[in-house]
């Protein structure tokens, strides 16, 4: 990991001086930090208030959620083009190859 080195009078706001704030600026040496959807809520609503704001946050979610919801859209989108065949060929090959016969497969159909 790298080192965060602070060159003005800076807020730490994370430990093992990872993370600083000043004013209504966060930086942070932590990939991922603001991924979870309470952290990122947390922060807004902090930095909201210190500027008398109210600024809502309903329509945030966690990244991994997003995450997934993009991977489902993918997916239909193959099942729609009828990737979804060409898929299962070459799974059920791949796999045939790997144990020397057939193996059932199971799919998850969207």
């Amino acid at each position: 990991m790298g080192q965060t080195t602070p060159y003005e009078d800076v807020m730490e706001f994370t430990s093992g001086k990872t993370g600083y704030c000043k004013e209504q600026v966060y930086g942070c040496y932590i990939h991922g930090i603001f991924d979870k959807k309470e952290i990122a809520e947390t922060t807004i609503r902090a930095i909201a208030e210190a500027r008398g704001k109210d600024i809502g946050t309903a329509g945030l979610k966690d990244y991994a959620d997003f995450k997934e919801s993009q991977y489902d859209l993918l997916a239909a989108a193959g099942s729609k083009a009828g990737f979804q065949e060409t898929a299962k060929g070459l799974i059920e090959k791949a796999l045939s190859a790997r144990q020397g016969n057939s193996a059932e497969i199971r799919y998850h159909h969207v």
